[in-house]
């Protein structure tokens, strides 16, 4: 082979030691833009760094406050189990234990009769946690019950429906019908009262209720 053949590697080599020495000259050209990406880079990484610690932080506070409501309403200790749970809704609402704290929080409230702010955190529930269709059900049923004491009949009779309309168990969902239907009748809507009586009738015939609906029907009807 001559000395002036150069090889296929060769060739290779010299092409990437000159594609080296130019990438290596465009940096030197653009150092400052390099520099500035490079901080920009290692502040997002940061930032996202203290982001997953921050939420972590707060999951294992909420957690900590949530088990200690919980026994605290266990005890009996209603107002300390209220702080905590108020305080998770208020201030950790992006939490994990965030949904469940709320809905204990409106039945504690409820149990000690407080019942105007009882109704506020139901209604968080179903504003922010409707996916949850157990926790929705239980939730409207509470403020058709809140609605019932306080004389507001129609009121609560919408809410118990709403509450039967969340519910996915043919266990409960008669009785959220019936109590429909009961407040419906005192709230002056008979047509409505009669959908309810119906409905139990026509989807849950092994039902407890279905002979209160067929009696409730039948004297709506004389």
């Amino acid at each position: 082979m001559s000395a002036d053949r150069i090889s296929k590697k060769q060739m290779k080599e010299d092409k990437l030691v000159s594609t080296a020495f130019r990438f290596s000259e465009y940096i030197q050209n653009n150092k400052r833009a390099f520099i500035i990406g490079g901080s920009a880079v290692v502040a997002i990484f940061l930032i996202f760094l203290f982001m997953d610690s921050y939420t972590k932080k707060q999951n294992d506070n909420a957690k900590d406050l949530f088990a200690r409501g919980n026994l605290s309403m266990d005890m009996g200790a209603g107002d300390e189990a209220v702080a905590d749970f108020k305080t998770i809704v208020e201030d950790y609402s992006g939490t994990a234990p965030a949904a469940q704290a709320c809905f204990l929080l409106s039945n504690v409230l409820y149990e000690q009769k407080k019942y105007d702010e009882a109704m506020t955190y139901f209604e968080v529930v179903l504003s922010k946690y409707s996916d949850d269709k157990v926790m929705s059900s239980n939730a409207a049923g509470g403020l058709g019950s809140c609605y019932k004491i306080k004389g507001e009949f129609a009121k609560a009779a919408e809410y118990y429906k709403k509450a039967a309309d969340y519910s996915e168990d043919p266990i409960f969902t008669p009785g959220f019908l019936l109590q429909a239907g009961d407040n419906y009748v005192v709230g002056g809507d008979v047509e409505s009262a009669k959908a309810c009586y119906q409905q139990i009738i026509d989807e849950y015939t092994s039902s407890q209720e279905i002979q209160t609906a067929k009696r409730s029907l039948a004297a709506l009807e004389i």
